[in-house]
Protein backbone atom coordinates (compact mmCIF):
# COMPACT_ATOMS: atom_id res chain seq x y z
CA UNK A 1 0.00 0.00 0.00
CA UNK A 2 2.73 2.03 0.52
CA UNK A 3 4.58 1.75 -2.60
CA UNK A 4 0.77 2.49 -4.77
CA UNK A 5 0.91 5.62 -2.41
CA UNK A 6 4.28 6.68 -3.50
CA UNK A 7 3.13 6.45 -7.06
CA UNK A 8 0.29 8.20 -6.97
CA UNK A 9 2.17 11.16 -5.16
CA UNK A 10 4.29 10.75 -8.09
CA UNK A 11 1.54 10.96 -10.56
CA UNK A 12 -0.06 14.27 -8.96
CA UNK A 13 3.12 15.95 -8.75
CA UNK A 14 4.56 15.30 -11.65
CA UNK A 15 1.40 15.95 -13.90
CA UNK A 16 -0.25 18.88 -12.12
CA UNK A 17 3.53 20.24 -10.65
CA UNK A 18 2.07 19.27 -7.09
CA UNK A 19 5.57 19.82 -5.30
CA UNK A 20 5.19 24.06 -5.82
CA UNK A 21 1.77 24.49 -4.61
CA UNK A 22 -0.52 27.49 -6.18
CA UNK A 23 -3.76 28.23 -7.01
CA UNK A 24 -3.49 27.41 -10.08
CA UNK A 25 -2.77 23.93 -9.58
CA UNK A 26 -6.84 23.46 -8.48
CA UNK A 27 -7.29 24.51 -12.36
CA UNK A 28 -5.24 21.97 -13.93
CA UNK A 29 -6.20 19.10 -11.65
CA UNK A 30 -9.95 19.72 -12.89
CA UNK A 31 -9.08 19.93 -16.31
CA UNK A 32 -6.80 16.56 -16.02
CA UNK A 33 -9.04 15.20 -13.38
CA UNK A 34 -10.39 12.59 -15.98
CA UNK A 35 -6.65 10.74 -16.86
CA UNK A 36 -4.64 11.43 -13.53
CA UNK A 37 -7.29 10.46 -11.06
CA UNK A 38 -8.19 6.83 -12.79
CA UNK A 39 -4.46 6.32 -12.92
CA UNK A 40 -3.94 7.00 -9.25
CA UNK A 41 -6.70 4.74 -8.52
CA UNK A 42 -5.89 2.07 -10.18
CA UNK A 43 -2.62 2.54 -8.17
CA UNK A 44 -4.32 2.62 -5.06
CA UNK A 45 -6.39 -0.17 -5.78
CA UNK A 46 -3.35 -2.45 -6.72
CA UNK A 47 -3.79 -2.82 -10.50
CA UNK A 48 -1.49 -5.14 -12.47
CA UNK A 49 -2.86 -3.96 -16.08
CA UNK A 50 -4.14 -0.73 -16.75
CA UNK A 51 -6.74 0.25 -19.26
CA UNK A 52 -5.93 3.68 -20.86
CA UNK A 53 -8.70 4.92 -22.82
CA UNK A 54 -7.48 7.91 -24.76
CA UNK A 55 -5.45 8.82 -21.85
CA UNK A 56 -4.15 12.37 -23.44
CA UNK A 57 -7.39 13.57 -24.87
CA UNK A 58 -8.60 16.12 -22.09
CA UNK A 59 -4.68 17.35 -21.38
CA UNK A 60 -2.19 19.73 -23.15
CA UNK A 61 0.43 18.69 -25.08
CA UNK A 62 2.77 19.04 -22.14
CA UNK A 63 0.47 16.91 -19.30
CA UNK A 64 -0.14 14.51 -22.22
CA UNK A 65 3.84 14.10 -22.58
CA UNK A 66 4.06 13.55 -19.09
CA UNK A 67 1.42 11.07 -18.48
CA UNK A 68 2.82 8.67 -21.39
CA UNK A 69 6.12 8.89 -19.76
CA UNK A 70 4.20 7.81 -16.39
CA UNK A 71 2.94 4.89 -18.20
CA UNK A 72 6.10 3.90 -19.99
CA UNK A 73 7.53 4.08 -16.33
CA UNK A 74 4.98 1.60 -14.70
CA UNK A 75 5.20 -0.87 -17.79
CA UNK A 76 9.04 -0.68 -16.84
CA UNK A 77 7.92 -1.42 -12.96
CA UNK A 78 6.00 -4.19 -14.87
CA UNK A 79 2.23 -3.39 -14.82
CA UNK A 80 0.85 -4.49 -18.20
CA UNK A 81 -0.32 -1.17 -19.79
CA UNK A 82 -3.05 -1.33 -22.72
CA UNK A 83 -3.71 2.02 -24.39
CA UNK A 84 -6.86 2.66 -26.93
CA UNK A 85 -6.54 5.72 -28.70
CA UNK A 86 -6.18 7.21 -32.47
CA UNK A 87 -3.20 9.16 -32.41
CA UNK A 88 -0.45 7.57 -34.46
CA UNK A 89 2.02 9.33 -32.13
CA UNK A 90 0.87 7.68 -28.93
CA UNK A 91 0.86 4.18 -30.73
CA UNK A 92 4.07 4.41 -32.01
CA UNK A 93 5.56 4.56 -28.29
CA UNK A 94 4.16 1.69 -27.22
CA UNK A 95 6.03 -1.79 -27.57
CA UNK A 96 2.95 -3.41 -29.18
CA UNK A 97 0.44 -2.58 -31.57
CA UNK A 98 -2.98 -3.99 -32.11
CA UNK A 99 -5.06 -2.12 -35.03
CA UNK A 100 -9.18 -3.26 -34.74
CA UNK A 101 -11.95 -2.04 -37.23
CA UNK A 102 -15.02 -2.87 -37.08
CA UNK A 103 -14.66 -5.07 -34.50
CA UNK A 104 -12.14 -7.04 -35.73
CA UNK A 105 -8.13 -7.27 -35.40
CA UNK A 106 -6.81 -6.55 -38.72
CA UNK A 107 -3.29 -6.07 -37.74
CA UNK A 108 -1.07 -7.36 -34.57
CA UNK A 109 2.48 -6.51 -34.44
CA UNK A 110 5.24 -5.69 -32.00
CA UNK A 111 7.30 -2.40 -32.74
CA UNK A 112 10.28 -0.81 -31.43
CA UNK A 113 8.89 2.17 -28.96
CA UNK A 114 9.96 5.03 -29.77
CA UNK A 115 12.27 7.40 -26.92
CA UNK A 116 10.24 9.27 -24.30
CA UNK A 117 9.60 12.84 -25.33
CA UNK A 118 11.45 15.33 -23.03
CA UNK A 119 9.31 17.36 -20.62
CA UNK A 120 9.33 21.05 -19.58
CA UNK A 121 11.57 21.84 -16.70
CA UNK A 122 8.17 23.20 -14.91
CA UNK A 123 6.64 19.81 -14.97
CA UNK A 124 10.23 17.51 -14.02
CA UNK A 125 9.58 15.27 -11.25
CA UNK A 126 11.67 14.24 -8.22
CA UNK A 127 12.69 10.60 -8.84
CA UNK A 128 10.66 8.55 -6.27
CA UNK A 129 11.77 5.38 -6.03
CA UNK A 130 14.12 5.89 -3.28
CA UNK A 131 11.65 8.32 -1.13
CA UNK A 132 10.85 6.28 1.56
CA UNK A 133 7.15 6.20 3.57
CA UNK A 134 8.46 8.46 6.15
CA UNK A 135 9.75 11.46 3.97
CA UNK A 136 6.57 11.18 1.99
CA UNK A 137 4.56 11.26 5.11
CA UNK A 138 6.80 14.37 6.19
CA UNK A 139 6.39 16.19 3.11
CA UNK A 140 2.51 15.24 3.32
CA UNK A 141 2.06 17.07 6.74
CA UNK A 142 4.55 19.76 5.46
CA UNK A 143 1.82 20.19 3.00
CA UNK A 144 -0.96 20.38 4.85
CA UNK A 145 0.57 22.84 7.67
CA UNK A 146 1.45 25.17 4.63
CA UNK A 147 -1.97 24.84 3.19
CA UNK A 148 -3.36 25.73 6.68
CA UNK A 149 -1.06 28.76 7.32
CA UNK A 150 -2.46 29.74 3.84
CA UNK A 151 -5.88 29.50 5.18
CA UNK A 152 -5.38 31.50 8.54
CA UNK A 153 -3.29 34.36 6.50
CA UNK A 154 -6.35 34.51 3.97
CA UNK A 155 -9.34 34.68 6.82
CA UNK A 156 -7.34 36.23 9.80
CA UNK A 157 -10.25 37.92 11.32
CA UNK A 158 -11.91 34.08 11.71
CA UNK A 159 -9.23 32.61 12.55
CA UNK A 160 -8.72 35.52 15.35
CA UNK A 161 -12.18 34.58 16.81
CA UNK A 162 -11.63 31.26 17.00
CA UNK A 163 -8.41 31.49 18.46
CA UNK A 164 -9.91 34.00 20.95
CA UNK A 165 -12.89 31.52 21.58
CA UNK A 166 -10.51 28.15 22.57
CA UNK A 167 -8.49 30.94 24.94
CA UNK A 168 -11.90 32.17 26.15
CA UNK A 169 -13.14 28.15 26.84
CA UNK A 170 -9.83 26.76 27.95
CA UNK A 171 -9.64 29.94 30.42
CA UNK A 172 -13.09 29.05 31.81
CA UNK A 173 -12.57 25.51 32.21
CA UNK A 174 -9.54 26.30 34.41
CA UNK A 175 -11.07 29.05 36.53
CA UNK A 176 -14.44 26.42 37.11
CA UNK A 177 -11.65 23.99 38.27
CA UNK A 178 -9.59 26.21 40.30
CA UNK A 179 -12.66 27.32 41.97
CA UNK A 180 -14.21 24.16 42.55
CA UNK A 181 -10.80 22.74 44.02
CA UNK A 182 -10.96 26.15 46.12
CA UNK A 183 -14.82 25.18 47.63
CA UNK A 184 -13.91 21.91 48.33
CA UNK A 185 -11.05 22.35 50.01
CA UNK A 186 -12.90 25.55 52.31
CA UNK A 187 -15.75 22.85 53.05
CA UNK A 188 -13.95 19.88 54.10
CA UNK A 189 -11.78 22.72 56.02
CA UNK A 190 -14.93 23.84 57.86
CA UNK A 191 -16.13 20.38 58.27
CA UNK A 192 -12.79 19.14 59.68
CA UNK A 193 -12.84 22.20 61.80
CA UNK A 194 -16.40 20.94 63.44
CA UNK A 195 -14.92 17.73 64.59
CA UNK A 196 -15.59 14.43 62.56
CA UNK A 197 -14.48 12.31 65.61
CA UNK A 198 -16.25 14.54 68.38
CA UNK A 199 -19.07 13.10 70.36
CA UNK A 200 -21.42 14.95 72.39
CA UNK A 201 -22.83 12.73 74.85
CA UNK A 202 -25.94 14.62 77.09
CA UNK A 203 -27.30 13.84 80.26
CA UNK A 204 -30.39 11.99 80.96
CA UNK A 205 -32.86 9.28 78.71
CA UNK A 206 -33.79 12.28 76.21
CA UNK A 207 -32.22 15.58 75.21
CA UNK A 208 -33.35 17.91 78.34
CA UNK A 209 -34.27 14.63 80.97
CA UNK A 210 -32.63 15.27 84.05
CA UNK A 211 -29.35 15.97 84.78
CA UNK A 212 -27.46 12.78 85.64
CA UNK A 213 -23.70 13.33 84.73
CA UNK A 214 -21.27 14.78 86.99
CA UNK A 215 -17.81 16.27 86.57
CA UNK A 216 -16.11 13.06 87.65
CA UNK A 217 -17.71 11.19 84.28
CA UNK A 218 -15.96 13.45 82.37
CA UNK A 219 -12.21 12.14 84.38
CA UNK A 220 -13.32 8.99 83.88
CA UNK A 221 -13.66 9.27 80.12
CA UNK A 222 -10.41 10.82 79.95
CA UNK A 223 -8.90 7.93 80.92
CA UNK A 224 -10.01 5.92 78.51
CA UNK A 225 -7.19 4.76 75.62
CA UNK A 226 -9.35 5.76 72.96
CA UNK A 227 -10.15 9.25 74.15
CA UNK A 228 -7.95 12.41 73.43
CA UNK A 229 -9.68 15.18 75.36
CA UNK A 230 -12.44 15.55 77.16
CA UNK A 231 -14.31 18.76 78.03
CA UNK A 232 -17.69 18.95 80.65
CA UNK A 233 -19.88 21.84 78.80
CA UNK A 234 -22.57 23.84 80.62
CA UNK A 235 -24.11 27.21 78.97
CA UNK A 236 -27.27 29.62 79.27
CA UNK A 237 -28.29 32.69 78.27
CA UNK A 238 -27.96 35.83 80.11
CA UNK A 239 -26.70 39.94 80.03
CA UNK A 240 -22.99 40.76 79.95
CA UNK A 241 -22.29 44.38 80.90
CA UNK A 242 -19.28 46.41 80.44
CA UNK A 243 -19.28 49.73 82.21
CA UNK A 244 -22.76 50.95 80.44
CA UNK A 245 -22.75 49.04 77.84
CA UNK A 246 -25.06 45.74 78.48
CA UNK A 247 -25.17 42.58 75.23
CA UNK A 248 -27.04 39.26 75.16
CA UNK A 249 -24.46 36.54 75.41
CA UNK A 250 -24.38 32.65 75.61
CA UNK A 251 -22.22 31.69 78.85
CA UNK A 252 -20.51 28.13 78.13
CA UNK A 253 -18.81 26.92 81.32
CA UNK A 254 -16.31 24.27 79.99
CA UNK A 255 -12.88 22.19 81.09
CA UNK A 256 -9.53 23.37 80.21
CA UNK A 257 -9.50 20.85 77.06
CA UNK A 258 -12.45 22.62 75.57
CA UNK A 259 -10.70 24.55 72.77
CA UNK A 260 -8.82 21.26 71.90
CA UNK A 261 -11.93 19.29 71.32
CA UNK A 262 -13.86 22.51 69.30
CA UNK A 263 -10.24 22.92 67.28
CA UNK A 264 -10.43 26.62 68.44
CA UNK A 265 -7.67 28.61 68.41
CA UNK A 266 -7.06 32.31 71.04
CA UNK A 267 -6.47 35.03 68.66
CA UNK A 268 -5.45 37.29 71.65
CA UNK A 269 -4.63 36.18 75.37
CA UNK A 270 -4.36 32.62 76.24
CA UNK A 271 -6.58 30.30 77.27
CA UNK A 272 -7.45 28.74 81.11
CA UNK A 273 -5.42 25.86 82.35
CA UNK A 274 -6.04 22.98 84.69
CA UNK A 275 -4.84 24.62 87.48
CA UNK A 276 -7.43 27.95 86.65
CA UNK A 277 -10.53 25.28 86.49
CA UNK A 278 -9.40 23.70 89.86
CA UNK A 279 -9.14 27.12 91.46
CA UNK A 280 -11.97 28.07 90.24
CA UNK A 281 -10.70 31.55 88.71
CA UNK A 282 -13.12 33.85 87.10
CA UNK A 283 -11.25 33.86 83.58
CA UNK A 284 -13.39 34.35 80.59
CA UNK A 285 -12.39 34.13 76.91
CA UNK A 286 -15.08 35.76 74.77
CA UNK A 287 -15.46 35.62 70.61
CA UNK A 288 -14.76 38.15 68.19
CA UNK A 289 -18.75 39.52 68.35
CA UNK A 290 -18.53 40.01 72.02
CA UNK A 291 -15.48 41.85 71.48
CA UNK A 292 -17.08 44.38 69.00
CA UNK A 293 -20.48 43.98 71.02
CA UNK A 294 -18.56 45.34 74.13
CA UNK A 295 -14.89 46.86 73.27
CA UNK A 296 -15.45 48.01 69.79
CA UNK A 297 -14.23 46.50 66.74
CA UNK A 298 -10.56 45.54 66.44
CA UNK A 299 -8.39 48.20 65.11
CA UNK A 300 -11.25 50.89 65.02
CA UNK A 301 -10.76 54.07 66.56
CA UNK A 302 -11.63 54.39 70.11
CA UNK A 303 -11.46 51.01 71.02
CA UNK A 304 -10.72 49.37 74.52
CA UNK A 305 -8.17 46.55 74.47
CA UNK A 306 -10.51 43.39 76.56
CA UNK A 307 -7.38 41.80 77.95
CA UNK A 308 -7.71 42.38 81.69
CA UNK A 309 -11.12 44.25 81.36
CA UNK A 310 -13.70 43.03 84.05
CA UNK A 311 -16.98 41.55 83.04
CA UNK A 312 -20.03 41.64 84.88
CA UNK A 313 -22.39 38.71 84.54
CA UNK A 314 -26.15 38.85 84.81
CA UNK A 315 -28.13 41.88 85.95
Amino acid sequence: MVKNALNVQRIFSGVLGWNSICTSVLASFLVASSSVSSIARAMMNGGDVILADEPTSALDRQSGIEVLNILRELNTEGHTIIIVTHDPNIASQTGRIIEISDGRIISDQPITPTPPLPTANVLQRKASSNISALRAVFDRLTEIFQMALFAMNAHRMRTFLIMLGIIIGIASVVSVGALGKGSQAQILGNISGLGTNTITVYSGKDFGDVHTLRPSDADALAEQPYVDSVSPNINTSLVLRFRNIESNATLNGVGESYFRVKGLTIAEGQAFDQAGVHAQNQDVVIDPNTQTALFGAAGAPGNIDPIGQVILLGS
